[in-house]
């Protein structure tokens, strides 16, 4: 297993390194706490918000939206790093 130094962690309740297992689990548990509590039905936006507060519970520094550079046919696109932006709030730094 790959060991991982304490990522994007405020604090270090937990020991000092995490495989990534680890943090696989919470991760994936903290997204079924906001499933499991919300329920179906809500726009995107509401469980984003709350899996932030999940993950701000569990010690992690979250940041939603974050744009990232993508290279599609040779050129950077800054329209392509708004769409995928959205699926990097689950990284934390």
């Amino acid at each position: 297993m790959e060991l991982i130094p304490r990522i994007g962690r405020i604090s270090a309740p937990m020991e000092a390194e995490m495989t990534v297992d680890d943090l696989t689990h919470i991760i994936i548990g903290s997204a079924y706490r906001v499933h499991n509590t919300l329920g179906p039905g809500f726009l995107e936006k509401v469980y984003e918000n709350a899996l932030r507060i999940e993950l701000k519970k569990a010690g992690f520094r979250v940041k939603q939206q974050e744009p990232i550079s993508v290279i599609y046919e040779a050129k950077s696109s800054e329209s392509i790093a708004l769409i995928c932006g959205s699926t990097s709030g689950l990284w934390s730094n």
